[in-house]
């Protein structure tokens, strides 16, 4: 792969990715023949669906689900209730890519991740938790998932500057977030509509989401910095040393020039960081201007502009910039043939009517469990505060 492609999606990583998700594809399909086909009686709040309990039922007339649906759902969900976010997700990763080709060609990038890089060189471990923690509390606490999409080429940047490989700078970034999304605190997209769902009070249990957050937290923590340390030991340990070859010779540099690097130009610089901080500011308050539906295009406007304007502070011409940005586009293109191949998994199994049996099957699971207890007093369902005031009286 060539230098000037370091954001485009290699061949065999991409035809795995293909392969797993076909295999799911087919998974969903064999689901069809074998979960029986059933519904929930539905009521519309808000103008959303939610489930009436206790309505489920079998369908009398059980239909047989086409093995042609393999084939043919990547394209049905472009006509489903998929088709706008498929098309959405799709239009993002095609304009961060070619807004990432012109900041990385351009030097800005460099500079930037080289900064970073000269602060935390003599301190990296301590670098571990506090990422982190970031990447997880935009996942616990606003929902930010798929938004993070454009920091992790930043982060894995870094990581190879300071030694480290790809997968560490994934771990960082998208699996910190991840993780954050899963011990959800105050998720507005889980935790609260799963509760309004419920009828519990809005963020009750909040004690006990802590106490979960903080666990999976310092077990990412460990899991990082041991791999990390497993690196800097021996780098030919890393599990993505040979792919990881081409792109560590552009971030492979010594401190003198990782201070070279970073002397790039201050005007440059500076509108990147007022554009990071609106990014920023933008991601923690999403969800409390209900902004949410549209935190995609607004992310990638952000990033359209910053990559533009700070190509051209620093010297890049402005046929030069189109040129790039069109140039990354057409890089990271066959990437997006990806989403539309995953959601299909999802369309599968709803298209079938089989989504409703497995909710069904999943909640009988729970139906006769008792709330979690802890020396007699209900944790579960208990906010943050009334959580605290039950361990004082004990």
């Amino acid at each position: 792969m060539n230098e000037d492609r370091s954001f485009a999606i290699n061949k065999k990583s991409f035809i795995i990715s293909v392969a797993i998700i076909f295999g799911l594809i087919i998974a969903a399909y064999l689901m069809t023949q074998f979960v029986p086909q059933g519904s929930f009686a539905y009521n519309e709040v808000d103008g959303s669906k939610e489930i009436v309990p206790g309505t489920y039922s079998v369908l009398d007339q059980q239909q047989h689900y086409p093995v042609w649906k393999i084939i043919t759902a990547p394209f049905e969900v472009f006509a489903s209730e998929y088709a706008a976010m498929v098309i959405v997700i799709m239009v993002f990763i095609l304009l961060i890519g070619g807004s990432f080709t012109v900041m990385d060609e351009s030097g800005l990038l460099k500079a930037i991740i080289s900064k970073i890089a000269l602060k935390s060189y003599s301190r990296k471990y301590m670098l571990i938790p506090i990422l982190a923690l970031i990447f997880m509390v935009l996942g616990a606490f606003f929902g930010i998932l798929e938004e993070i999409v454009p920091l992790i080429p930043l982060v894995v940047g870094l990581c190879y500057m300071l030694g480290w490989d790809s997968l560490m700078g994934l771990g960082l970034s998208l699996l910190a977030t991840c993780c954050g999304f899963s011990a959800a605190i105050m998720n507005p997209f889980t935790v609260a509509i799963a509760q309004r769902i419920a009828g519990l009070p809005l963020y009750s249990g909040t004690g006990l989401r802590i106490f979960f957050f903080i666990i999976i937290y310092t077990i990412v923590v460990l899991f990082l910095t041991s791999y990390a340390r497993k690196i800097d030991k021996d780098p030919l340990k890393s599990q993505v040393f040979e792919e990881d070859t081409q792109r560590r010779k552009k971030y492979n540099m010594t401190i003198s020039e990782i201070e070279k690097n970073a002397m790039f130009n201050r005007s440059a610089i500076i509108f990147c960081v007022v554009c990071f901080i609106v990014l920023l500011a933008f991601l923690f308050s999403a969800s409390a201007l209900n902004l949410t539906d549209y935190s995609m295009p607004l992310i990638a406007l952000i990033f359209i502009v910053m990559s533009t304007v700070s190509a051209r502070l620093s010297g890049m011409s402005g046929k030069k910039v189109l040129k790039t940005f069109f140039k990354g586009i057409g890089a990271i293109a066959p990437s997006i043939i990806l989403i539309p191949l995953a959601i299909s998994v999802t369309y599968i199994i709803q298209d079938s009517k089989i989504l409703d049996t497995i909710i069904n099957g999943a909640s009988g699971l729970f139906a006769n469990t008792k709330p979690f207890r802890q020396h007699h007093y209900y944790l579960w369902g208990c906010t943050g505060h009334e959580f605290l005031y039950r361990i004082g009286q004990r």
